[in-house]
């Protein structure tokens, strides 16, 4: 079939006989057809009449064929309705297309793809911005255009894209994207619902120099024929996508804006897309990079809130912008990103966070990804409404965002500046994560010292171990501050510093170490009642429950086992009232600071109103309500010791005294008849008097001593 430039020739007259004599046939065997289903569609039989009765008709097959969309310009309308467009461009394959000439389509509706307006000016030079502007941009008045057949699944080259790494090719894709399928106050021609994006040119690369928008999108997908990104140190010729300037904006902007019109985005699904966030310069600065690849929500300076939800990314990757995936809005509080999903992503060599997500109504699921050697450049930008002055791999300001089947990375050269996964706020969920991230796995930087605003964070199955760990460069994994965190299984190799409040309650079960003298550390075990410990390694066996007391218990994270409980206590009483330790069988101590008078024979320790701190044993108040001490079992039997307050909180294992009780009686119950009683040793009576009842033994006069309410009298 002859390849012409404009149609000059009409086309056979017996052709169209027969074509219609085939279509009349056609039409009989539609209408039986479709009459025992549904009502036969009343323009397509008018349609099908016009082409019987007037002999007017294209056939597909037989269209005339032009070689671009520029020679599509020139056609004569009078004598064809139908035109096969080979390409977009000349001599570049993709982009062409079956045209049908609409007299009534408004000029209006040209966009340079789908409606073209054959009065306006094609670009000759596809590097000419204003060219470019005005192919794409030009609104005319009147009517007559010429329509693309096939609208429903929209192909980048259908707007002139090339991706060859030299044409700017952002105005072509925002306009492919302005008729992705939407429900919003702007609407009007916006029908398909999925964007094929084609393999860039061999070496090449899609450039764009502005941010493209995606808003009022509903149940769309955005798919890229390859990913197209590299292991090593990033090309332009390995992403589908480079940012072409150094204005730092969003690559692309999904805002879902709720303000007026309404454009929110519903179930957006973006796929096998890498983003570039530099120009191919590799000596552009951190300051000239794009502010994200990906940013969901609404930018600084713009309070509208945002909707985004079923936004999901598969397979995509960002590498060298600000930040990879943003989720959040930097001015407002008001967003509702639930959920935003990531599966099977990447986002490495980002200066600031390769994945951040933001406040509101918030959720961030990140599934089966890598991200590596971002947020070392963090200190290159101030603290802004975007992000604190932190560097990390995901960086979480609200919301929950829940992380599966994790891994990530950074050398000593291009460690996360704050940490792997930095928790200012919300709640992290963490199941089974591989990290070879050099310095903190997490730290939770925001938690206040309660539980106001702040949901419980999980940690399950961690491995946070490189052999180019050394104690210099990772002296910590962990940094435990935000109430409500769980770790249970991780093995890891710093310490993990906790921090929480008297509040806190965070709970470690299963913890392994890989360096030798990692261990607990920080305020939460040494000062305050905050650290539960399940069957870690190093004898780290404790079991600690917290109350809500402001001067709580704590323990010194390398102690042999306790149990430690605050339970509620009577309005009014002291909060020793509500205070029990128990240690069981404890090693000896050369130091002399453990208070089992045996340590080899099994006996039972409980004391209240007090708690040992390590080094020395400290009152919880000073107050009427004595300190007090029980051993029973092994040797012992049953020994009972106290101590006053009064005399000073902090106090040693000298201070106690054996067999008084500050005036009141002990009430020992419920022992077995068999079970040995050991009254306490003394060499006088003790003062001041105690109350009636009271026994001991004297040692300078070897008998036992009762007082009668009035004196001490001898029992035999």
């Amino acid at each position: 079939m002859p390849v012409v430039d404009a149609v000059t020739t009409p086309l056979d007259t017996n052709l169209v006989k027969e074509a219609a004599a085939e279509l009349r046939r056609l039409k009989e065997r539609i209408v039986q057809e479709v009459a025992t289903r549904v009502e036969v569609d009343s323009q397509l039989t008018q349609a099908v009449d016009t082409i019987i009765s007037t002999g007017s008709i294209n056939v597909l097959s037989e269209a005339p064929t032009v070689v671009s969309v520029g020679a599509l310009l020139a056609v004569n309308t009078a004598i064809t309705t139908a035109v096969n467009v080979l390409n977009y461009h000349t001599n570049l394959e993709g982009g062409g297309g079956v045209f049908y000439w609409d007299a009534n389509k408004a000029k209006s509706e040209h966009n340079g793809g789908t409606i073209i307006d054959p009065t306006v000016v094609f670009p000759t030079d596809w590097t000419n911005q204003t060219q470019l502007t005005t192919w794409f941009d030009t609104s005319n008045t009147g009517s007559g255009c010429w329509v693309r057949q096939d609208k429903s699944e929209l192909n980048l080259r259908w707007f002139g894209a090339k991706g060859d790494g030299v044409s700017d090719d952002t105005k072509p894709t925002q306009k492919s994207l302005l008729l992705l399928k939407g429900d919003d106050d702007n609407g009007a021609n916006k029908s398909a619902t999925k964007l094929i994006i084609p393999m860039p040119m061999p070496g090449g690369t899609y450039l764009i120099s502005d941010t493209l928008i995606v808003d009022g999108v509903h149940s769309c997908v955005i798919e890229s024929e390859a990913l197209l990104s590299q292991r090593n140190e990033p090309s332009t010729a390995h992403f589908v996508f480079t940012w072409n300037t150094v204005d730092q904006k969003p690559v692309f902007h999904v805002k879902g804006g709720a303000g007026a019109p309404s454009n929110p985005n519903f179930n957006v699904i973006f796929r096998n897309i890498s983003v570039l966030g530099r120009a191919a310069q590799s000596t552009v600065a951190a300051t000239e990079v794009a502010l994200a690849g990906f940013y969901i929500g609404t930018l600084a300076g713009d309070t509208q809130a945002s909707v985004n939800r079923g936004i999901i990314f598969d397979n995509c990757s960002v590498e060298c912008a600000r930040f990879g995936f943003f989720s959040g809005s930097a001015e407002v509080t008001n967003t509702d990103h639930a959920p935003i999903t990531l599966n099977g992503c990447k986002g490495s060599y980002c200066y600031q966070h390769a994945v951040v997500t933001g406040s509101g109504n918030a959720i961030m699921n990140i599934n089966s990804s890598f991200f590596a050697h971002n947020g070392y450049g963090a200190l290159t930008y101030a603290p802004d409404s975007y992000s604190l002055q932190k560097g990390s791999n995901v960086y979480s300001t609200g919301g929950m965002c829940n992380i599966v089947n994790y891994i990530s990375g950074g050398s000593e050269a291009t460690k996360p500046y704050s940490a792997d996964i930095y928790q200012e706020a919300g709640s992290i969920n963490i199941t089974n994560a591989w990290s070879d991230c050099v310095g903190y796995f997490l730290y939770q930087g925001g938690g206040q010292l309660n539980e106001s605003g702040y949901a419980p964070s999980h940690l399950s199955n961690i491995r946070h171990y490189n052999s180019l760990f050394t104690e210099a460069n990772t002296p910590d994994s962990m940094y435990i501050k935000i109430p409500g965190t769980v770790v249970n299984g991780a093995s890891v190799y710093g310490n993990i510093n906790v921090v929480s409040g008297a509040s806190g309650r965070p709970v470690f079960a299963g913890i392994s170490f890989y360096r030798s003298n990692a261990t607990f550390t920080g305020t939460g075990v040494d000062t305050q009642r905050s650290l539960v410990l399940l069957g870690n390694n190093g004898n780290y066996g404790q079991i600690l429950v917290g109350g809500t007391e402001t001067n709580g218990l704590s323990h010194k994270g390398s102690l042999p086992p306790y149990f430690l409980a605050s339970g509620s206590r009577v309005a009014g009483s002291s909060p020793s009232a509500a205070i029990l330790q128990w240690t069981g069988a404890r090693s000896g101590d050369s130091s002399g600071t453990l208070l089992v008078a045996n340590a080899t024979d099994g006996s039972l320790e409980f004391i209240s109103n007090c708690y040992y701190t390590g080094i020395s044993t400290l009152a919880v108040e000073n107050s009427a309500v004595p300190c007090t001490r029980v051993l029973l079992g092994g040797s012992i039997g049953l020994a009972l010791y106290t101590y006053d307050p009064n005399s000073g909180l902090t106090f040693s294992t000298s201070d106690w005294v054996a067999g008084t009780n500050l005036g009141r009686p002990y009430n020992v119950a419920g022992l077995r008849t068999q079970a040995p009683f050991k009254a306490p040793l003394l060499a006088g009576d003790p003062s001041p008097a105690v109350g009636a009842g009271s026994v001991y033994f004297n040692t300078t006069l070897n008998k036992l001593r009762v007082y009668d309410g009035t004196a001490w009298v001898s029992m035999h």
